[in-house]
């Protein structure tokens, strides 16, 4: 197992790297123990939907875009060695905790070096969480406009105001098409998008938000950057020991 000191080392290179002009509006610091990191404020991206400047990188996270996966919402690159899948509940605390409080440190110290790539999945626990399937499905109105993350944000920020003009407020917000938005919601169109979410969670035995899917492990529960990084840095290294033992050829017999 690889030592657990890659956030720490990722966020000191960074501290001490030059930060673009155009991301010192969306940079915030990230205080864990013993750690100094600077991370963006949402720090995901989509699959070729999120808006991009001129460097490929989205203004709203400060991540690398890519265009791998078709229909999803992803961060990283689609050449990352790991991939998680973030089951999440827009109206869920933890939920909101881990993307406030993990999330920004785990997306600097491994999805912006290209380790980890991200992907995003509604699975919104409507027992008990009844708005939080309109958010999911408001979330989606917005990644048809390239501003998924963008409003992810503002949801995971004001979690408990999912009226239906609440939601369209916060697409106001982000100076999204309101008409073309507006319609998409009052339809009801994404539920079908939710719906295979959840379906994909319900069969990879997720029952609770959040739920990570690390290489096809199952992990729930709210973790810090530290505890998160770990079972990171171990998927890392089985995946480019993998890739390690695939790579060599043996003598000829």
């Amino acid at each position: 197992m690889m030592n657990h000191s890659r956030i720490t080392r990722q966020c000191n290179r960074v501290v001490l790297s030059s930060i673009p002009a155009v991301l010192l509006g969306l940079v915030s610091l990230v205080l864990l123990p013993g750690q100094l990191c600077l991370s963006t404020a949402a720090p995901e991206e989509s699959s070729g939907t999120e808006d991009t400047d001129a460097s490929g990188t989205s203004p709203d996270t400060g991540v690398p875009s890519t265009d791998t996966f078709v229909g999803e919402n992803v961060l990283g690159s689609a050449s990352a060695p790991v991939t998680v899948i973030d089951y999440s509940d827009f109206e869920d605390p933890v939920s909101g905790r881990f993307a406030r409080e993990t999330l920004p440190a785990i997306g600097v110290a491994y999805i912006n070096t290209g380790q980890v790539r991200w992907v995003f999945r509604h699975f919104p626990v409507r027992s008990i969480h009844p708005l939080a399937q309109d958010a999911a499905e408001a979330s989606e109105c917005a990644a048809d406009q390239n501003r998924f993350f963008a409003y992810r944000e503002l949801l995971f920020n004001n979690q408990g105001a999912f009226s239906n003009s609440e939601l369209k407020i916060f697409a106001a917000q982000l100076a999204l098409d309101q008409g073309t938005f507006f319609a998409c919601l009052d339809s009801g169109s994404k539920a079908a998008d939710v719906q295979e979410d959840i379906n994909s969670g319900l069969s990879q035995g997720v029952t609770t938000t959040p739920a990570f899917l690390i290489q096809d492990e199952l992990h729930t529960g709210f973790m810090t950057a530290t505890e998160f990084g770990a079972l990171l840095d171990d998927a890392i290294d089985e995946a480019n020991q993998a890739d390690s033992a695939s790579d060599f050829v043996g003598p000829l017999p």
